[in-house]
């Protein structure tokens, strides 16, 4: 409990710092690609983690797995503390608890802003209860082992691959409300089958469909 409480707090912090260099390295009119590389990223990783994580437990044991996961980490920070930051014309006040205040106060007086924040919350509300839902109905429900929870899991990277690299091709301006709302309602409804048929196709189906879903979501973001 402790080791995943701490992730979660420090994670925001890599994610956030990423995100922000990212349109400062390269030009306004390649960023629905370099997110589409982004998203790419991180649904290799969700195509390649679960399994692995899965071999790792079936074989050794679960505290192998998170020293492993531990090591990965720690890997990372090593290349990018090296890197140097990317130039930027934003000036730091000094003082870091006023500068997160303003960076609480401007978001919610922006009303675009705002709104991204209640409904890319709500969206993580419903990824964090797949993550825990999912091995439950493998394992418990469908009495499946670890291994085909990593293969559920690496489904919806495959399926959100092909749709970031489709996706990122493809000027989004103008058009980033209907590739958020539009796929978080579809999520919502692929989701609902499961209350109608729990069973390892229908589930590995509905993965698929978010999996898909994901890089629109992704990209206007």
């Amino acid at each position: 409990i402790l080791i995943v409480a701490v992730a979660s707090l420090t994670m925001p912090l890599s994610t956030t710092g990423l995100r922000r260099m990212l349109p400062r390295i390269v030009p306004s009119h390649l960023w629905e690609r370099l997110n589409a590389i982004d998203s790419t990223g991180y649904v290799i990783a969700t195509i390649v983690g679960p399994p692995v994580a899965a071999g790792i437990v079936a074989w050794y044991g679960a505290d192998v797995a998170f020293i492993v996961i531990g090591l990965s980490f720690g890997i990372a920070a090593l290349v990018i503390a090296r890197q140097p930051d990317p130039l930027s014309t934003i000036q730091s006040s000094g003082d870091l608890l006023k500068d997160a205040c303003d960076g609480l106060i401007y978001p919610w007086r922006n009303a675009t802003l705002r709104g991204l924040g209640f409904s890319i919350s709500a969206l993580n509300l419903f990824n964090g209860m797949v993550n825990i839902v999912i091995p439950l109905i493998v394992l418990e429900r469908l009495q499946r082992n670890e291994t085909v929870v990593g293969l559920v899991l690496a489904g919806q990277g495959v399926t959100g691959v092909v749709s970031a690299i489709i996706v990122g091709r493809h000027d989004s301006r103008d058009r980033e409300r209907m590739m958020l709302a539009l796929p978080m309602f579809g999520m919502g409804i692929a989701t609902i089958l499961l209350l109608y048929k729990m069973d390892l196709p229908a589930l590995i189906f509905v993965m698929a469909v978010v999996g898909v879903l994901t890089g629109p979501v992704d990209i206007a973001l």
